[in-house]
């Protein structure tokens, strides 16, 4: 990426930033650990919101890391929601999970949404609102999921990768415990000539969701 195109993406991500600052107070940019900055939201319809960055302080261009915990105590299930946006001009490429997760027996549950908002859990008798979503376990460490995800049974269903725009990731673990996970959101910029195909996709993945939902 030229100099000239670098700085109107940092630009654009900083007024995004600084508009969405002033109506919800939630945007961050980059990284998140719950260690440092706090829990995530556990509500649904108000997710914490993370704007992803290409030229992160991380080794390895693309890499937005968030690191959490979940698990279940006196009955009660600790679910964290993050909405991410994926710049213009940037495709989601990999959601890989990180050598530090952990999770119980069963492994632990990701779903991904369409959208600043996710499904009413309480309400959710099958997966047909989610675009996709896995159960993690110790053979996923390390590894890319986002495919894993997108061939789920009974969700909408979508391309890898994710092309820009915003979506709502669920995490939760069911065992009793605590349990960490780190996740590694990557991005990657979108060749010239794929732009106009990325943004037919995306409207098509739109108009489908918006069709589920009505139904």
């Amino acid at each position: 990426m030229n100099r000239f195109n670098l700085r109107r993406v940092r630009r654009a991500r900083a007024l995004f930033a600084a508009a969405c600052i002033a109506t919800s107070g939630s945007v961050l940019a980059g990284d998140f650990d719950e260690d440092v900055l706090g829990d995530l939201s556990n509500d649904h319809l108000a997710p914490t919101v993370l704007m992803l960055g290409f030229d992160g302080p991380h080794a390895v261009a693309g890499s937005n890391v968030v690191t959490g915990r979940i698990g279940k105590a006196n009955g009660v299930i600790d679910r964290d929601y993050l909405n991410f946006i994926v710049p213009d001009g940037y495709v989601l490429k990999e959601l890989k999970v990180g050598q530090q997760t952990t999770f119980g027996n069963q492994g632990s549950f990701i779903g991904l949404a369409a959208g600043a908002a996710m499904t009413d859990p309480a309400l959710t008798s099958n997966a047909s609102a989610l675009l996709g979503y896995r159960i993690y376990g110790s053979a996923d460490l390390g590894q890319d999921i986002l495919d894993d995800m997108a061939a789920a049974a009974g969700t909408v269903g979508f391309s890898a990768p994710l092309a820009a725009g915003s979506y709502t990731l669920w995490i939760q673990e069911t065992s009793n415990g605590a349990f960490r996970y780190r996740m590694n959101l990557v991005l990657a910029p979108v060749p010239e000539a794929d732009r106009a195909v990325l943004l037919v996709s995306g409207l098509m993945l739109t108009a489908l969701v918006v069709r589920r939902r009505r139904n």
